[in-house]
């Protein structure tokens, strides 16, 4: 189903939710209720360790309330218009596989847009590392940007 971005929409499991960060949006995959809490499937840092070494980040279910904290956030399936999405049934089979695996986090390559596209199309694609590749591309310099987000 695709989105119309509204912060008041249903969220259904296997929808991706995009919480606003100011510079950034942070992704996840809505997993469903557990004991009566809406839960999400995420990438994300582990405490008290720096997030920019490889693998320091993990693939965690987390309390939605917990992860959105006080951010406005959004359901944004608007991809749908371009890939399939896998059915439910899929989704919760690849977020299950996924929970607790360590997750070799790049800005660009492989952030938390990555996984929850991967988990709802099978494509492994960020629109906001996209337009951080471009921008790089255009001042000419991939070398500080291998080097400052690994």
């Amino acid at each position: 189903m695709a989105s119309s971005g509204s912060s008041s929409e249903k969220m259904n499991v296997g929808d991706k939710i995009e919480f606003n960060r100011g510079l950034y949006n942070h992704v996840a995959v809505y997993f469903g209720k557990e004991k009566g809490q809406d839960m999400v499937v995420h990438v994300t840092g582990e405490p008290g360790v720096d997030s920019k070494k490889p693998g320091a980040c993990s693939v965690l279910k987390q309390p939605f309330s917990m992860v959105k904290g006080t951010s406005s956030h959004k359901v944004n399936n608007e991809l749908d218009q371009t890939y399939s999405a896998k059915n439910q049934s899929k989704i919760i089979e690849y977020l299950e596989k996924s929970i607790g695996k360590k997750w070799k986090y790049n800005l660009a390559d492989n952030n938390c847009e990555h996984f929850a596209n991967l988990a709802r199309y099978n494509q492994h694609f960020s629109a906001q590392g996209q337009k951080l590749y471009d921008y790089c591309k255009e001042q000419g310099s991939f070398e500080s940007f291998y080097r400052d987000f690994p």
